[in-house]
């Protein structure tokens, strides 16, 4: 089986998105402040690093917990199409699908990937996550037909905006291999990682992890369609 890669994804920007905001009574010697813990976007911090706690602790349903309530918050408060909610429903579908509850995590993958499209654009980091995921949800239902085109269009988006070693497209590289070998598309799977191991040897050298990883998945490529050849 090839490598595969699920993404959760924690934000890049500080939590808070909005700053506390602090008021001094001019009438009296008291000080009258909002405190940080009443604000809402205090509670979406706490909220989403409990999340982040609990992905990190393979702690998935405690996972799904806080980033659901988080969602909720940040619709409230934010909106449903801010970039920060969506990030917050994208991670909500990965925590369903870690459960293995593909039924819950659909819906939820392909309105955050359409959503991320109309706000973010089609090459958005994030938009390429959310291809990744849907993805992946799709190959676990044995969708393989509809993930291929899902998955391409992760691995195109991130190779062009990240280049060809960086870690993000080396995995969407081996999740849209893995359905390029499950729809026997033998050479359009091997000439793809033949060349992310070309441009990863140049760059680590030939004994760095993602080289090995790469040439373990040329020589499984190999034995699977020898293996099917052989049926046929």
């Amino acid at each position: 089986m090839l490598h595969h890669v699920l993404r959760v994804v924690r934000s890049t920007r500080p939590l808070t998105k909005r700053p506390t905001q602090h008021w001094l009574s001019t009438t009296t010697t008291t000080t009258t402040t909002t405190t940080e813990e009443e604000t809402p976007e205090k509670k979406i911090d706490a909220l989403l690093g409990k999340a982040w706690e609990a992905n990190l602790g393979g702690n998935h349903s405690q996972a799904e917990s806080a980033f659901r309530s988080a969602v909720v918050l940040q619709t409230q408060t934010f909106g449903p199409k801010d970039a920060e909610t969506l990030l917050s429903k994208n991670n909500l579908g990965a925590a369903l699908l870690n459960q293995g509850r593909l039924s819950e995590a659909e819906p939820l993958l392909r309105e955050t990937l359409q959503d991320r499209i109309l706000v973010l654009g089609d090459d958005h980091e994030q938009t390429l996550t959310s291809a990744n995921n849907l993805g992946q949800l799709l190959k676990q239902q044995g969708n393989w037909a509809e993930a291929e085109p899902i998955l391409k269009r992760a691995f195109v988006g991130s190779l062009t905006s990240l280049g060809p070693t960086h870690e993000d497209v080396v995995d969407s590289a081996q999740n849209f291999g893995e359905v390029l070998a499950m729809n026997k598309k033998w050479e359009e799977c091997e000439s793809m990682f033949k060349q992310l191991l070309a441009q990863c040897e140049r760059a680590y050298g030939p004994r760095h992890e993602t080289v090995h990883m790469l040439v373990h998945n040329l020589d499984v490529l190999a034995q699977v369609r020898a293996a099917q050849e052989k049926e046929q």
